[in-house]
């Protein structure tokens, strides 16, 4: 079973992993070296422009794998916690109306919204 601090943890590196590489862009007319000749500068200012490019692109495919783990683990929690939520299309969609409604705190409303879910399913249930 996955633990409410597993999600927390899960989520949290996704929240805080920086995507911007620790390096930076030059201009096209930046110079390195001013006893180098200018083809010499133009092509250290695309390399290293390239080098971040390539580092940035690595991030966001990294920081794209951290989210679709965090959400995997969340869409296994919704399941294993949820009498009501058996698809992992409803688990889906419970957890995208969350993660995307400005007032809910994702992982901390997630309990709220599984019993809500599921007391309301049962409220259903009584009635027939």
């Amino acid at each position: 079973m996955i633990s409410i601090k597993e999600l927390k943890d899960s989520w949290d590196e996704v929240v805080n992993f920086s995507t911007i590489p620790d390096m930076k862009t030059y201009s096209d007319w930046h110079v390195f070296d001013e006893n180098k000749s200018v083809k010499w500068n133009r092509e250290e200012v695309e390399r290293h422009n390239r080098e971040y490019k390539e580092e940035q692109e690595r991030l966001n495919k990294e920081h794209q794998e951290l989210k679709q783990n965090a959400r995997n683990k969340i869409i296994m929690y919704i399941l294993e916690n949820s009498f009501t939520i058996k698809k992992e299309e409803q688990a889906l969609r419970l957890w995208n109306y969350i993660y995307f409604h400005p007032s809910y705190k994702p992982i901390d409303d997630l309990d709220n919204m599984i019993e809500l879910i599921d007391d309301i399913y049962s409220m259903d249930k009584t009635k027939m």
